[in-house]
């Protein structure tokens, strides 16, 4: 992913500048057309870096010019198509970080992190606990205390929000 030029052979719907200079996996619609830029295109940016990190790839592959392509002309992949389980808020918040249209993004950084801040609010460190248990047994006991983890798998498999390592 190093630095990419894209001349005037690219097919996309509007006239890209003769030459763009940036990584494309991580430049904003505007910066490839030749647009003017400001700090949404690096909201722009931040927004495919969360993407990378939570789906461990960049949104868009192929070589730098597809690439260059594809963030101008291509809607970013859901990443709760890459990966399920991650929260619908967080793939929004990615989602609206890379968006096509600054205007549509985030405004500011700011923003973000207030948005984070509730969020971080809203988990407090009272709503989840983590408790441990070490058994000592005696070898000959290995069967039955097998058994009785199995039963408590079991058993914690019925309660709702509760996960068992």
């Amino acid at each position: 992913e190093g630095e990419s030029s894209l001349d005037d052979e690219a097919e996309m719907d509007e006239e890209p500048t003769d030459s763009v200079t940036g990584t494309p996996a991580y430049m904003a619609p505007e910066q490839i057309l030749g647009q003017p830029v400001d700090g949404r295109s690096d909201i722009y940016a931040l927004g495919i870096v969360g993407y990378k990190m939570l789906a461990g790839r960049t949104p868009f592959r192929g070589t730098d010019k597809s690439v260059l392509v594809q963030q101008v002309q291509l809607p970013l992949p859901d990443l709760r198509t890459v990966h399920p389980d991650i929260p619908d808020d967080l793939a929004e918040l990615v989602g609206k970080a890379t968006a096509k249209d600054p205007d549509d993004r985030y405004q500011s950084v700011a923003e973000i992190l207030e948005i984070i801040g509730a969020a971080q609010a809203s988990v407090s460190s009272s709503t989840l606990s983590v408790s441990t248990m070490t058994l000592l047994y005696p070898p000959w006991r290995q069967a039955a205390v097998e058994a009785l983890l199995e039963d408590f798998r079991r058993r914690a498999d019925r309660i709702p929000d509760l996960l068992v390592r």
